[in-house]
């Protein structure tokens, strides 16, 4: 809306005010006299009755009116109704009396509520106005009843337009602050979410770990169950005299070379295929990459692994041996692991995240010489694998 349109609208709500606030007010005003919630047929019905006194002075008037002066057909009929009327007796006088006293007070009412509907009469009721004229009253209703006039909502646009530069400046003012103020939130907010997304991740690997570390221990107990078990069938079968090389096979299938010289003799072959050799000479070049001539040449004792195959490993451990008869001699263990199908073994004798597998090896020395011990009276060579 350009500048001319705003003053035109401006000066016709001036004009308005003008014609329609007197009218606005007055009805304020009677809105909040005594009786501007009162009944208004009550009122309309005692409105004779006030007018009674104003009555008897009419009547006293024409008391003093000059009969001669009236035209002698209203004389004669005066007459005439005065003697009828007196003819009468006095119960018929009275009932006629009240009758023509209320049809009188009947042909007033009508006259009394177009007084209530007149502004600025003193008869004037607000309730009456509004039942009596409800389209006239709606007009001007929402500024009655909210105390409002054209007046004051002119006077507010009188301020709005003089002030129309200033307020545009704040309005832009206060929406270059809250552009500002959303800018600062939304980084705000993208900082919060980008740490609260890192924390979320941290808090998934921390459950993530733990979850698999409780998984992990439940296998190691599992592990340790089963291990102890076969351990306990192992000592009983060392009790018993019974404890030979097959027992070694319990955790996977397995080779056992003896040191001869310079050479490496197959002494057992339990739970393989038996393809292995049964001689392995130590500076063949052949078998230099076999992880018992690894473990035989290291000035340790750790385990040497190789990887003859993807998945499936060869762990060899060397053993010092000394039997009853005070001989030393070295033994080399090897380990035929398939780490897919044989989990707890790869877990126990290569996976040092879930325990120290050293433990696994020592468990291993300790049956060895048990089981060197259990042979000695038998003879070694009656034990030896082709």
């Amino acid at each position: 809306m350009d500048q001319k349109k705003d003053s035109y609208f401006h000066l016709s709500l001036g004009r308005l005010s003008q014609e329609t606030d007197p009218v606005i007010h007055y009805l304020q005003k009677e809105k909040r006299t005594r009786d501007a919630n009162g009944n208004w047929l009550l009122y309309l019905c005692l409105q004779p009755l006030k007018d009674i006194p104003n009555l008897t002075r009419v009547i006293k008037g024409l008391k003093n009116i000059n009969l001669a002066a009236i035209p002698i057909a209203g004389t004669v009929t005066t007459i005439v109704c005065a003697n009828l009327f007196t003819s009468w007796e006095l119960a018929w006088q009275i009932l006629l009396t009240i009758m023509v006293a209320i049809i009188l007070y009947l042909i007033t009412l009508p006259f009394y509520l177009q007084k209530m509907l007149t502004f600025y009469d003193k008869s004037f009721h607000y309730q009456a106005y509004i039942k009596f004229r409800a389209q006239e009253f709606h007009i001007v209703s929402y500024a009655v009843e909210n105390n409002m006039s054209l007046k004051s909502l002119y006077d507010f646009i009188t301020g709005v337009l003089t002030k129309q530069d200033e307020n545009s400046k704040l309005v832009e003012m206060i929406i270059a602050k809250f552009e500002k103020e959303k800018e600062e939130l939304k980084t705000e907010w993208d900082n919060d979410k980008a740490i609260l997304v890192d924390t979320m991740n941290e808090m998934n690997e921390e459950i993530e770990s733990l979850v698999n570390e409780i998984s992990n221990n439940e296998d190691l107990i599992r592990y340790y169950s089963e291990l102890l078990k076969d351990v306990n069938i192992l000592l009983y079968r060392y009790y018993n005299g019974l404890l030979g090389f097959s027992d070694l096979k319990f955790m996977s299938g397995i080779t056992l070379y003896k040191a001869e010289g310079d050479v490496l003799k197959k002494i057992a072959d339990e739970g393989t295929t038996g393809k292995t050799k049964s001689i392995i000479k130590i500076d063949d070049e052949r078998y230099k990459h076999w992880a018992a001539i690894h473990a035989f040449k290291a000035e340790d004792n750790k385990p040497r692994a190789n990887e003859p195959r993807k998945g499936y490993f060869v762990v060899s451990y060397k053993i010092l041996m000394s039997g009853e008869s005070g001989e030393k001699t070295t033994w080399l263990l090897n380990f035929h692991v398939d780490s897919v199908v044989n989990v707890k073994a790869w877990n126990l004798l290569l996976n040092d995240d879930i325990l120290d597998t050293s433990e696994t090896y020592r468990l291993f020395h300790g049956i060895c010489l048990l089981l060197l011990k259990n042979l000695d009276e038998k003879g070694l060579d009656q034990h030896v694998g082709n």
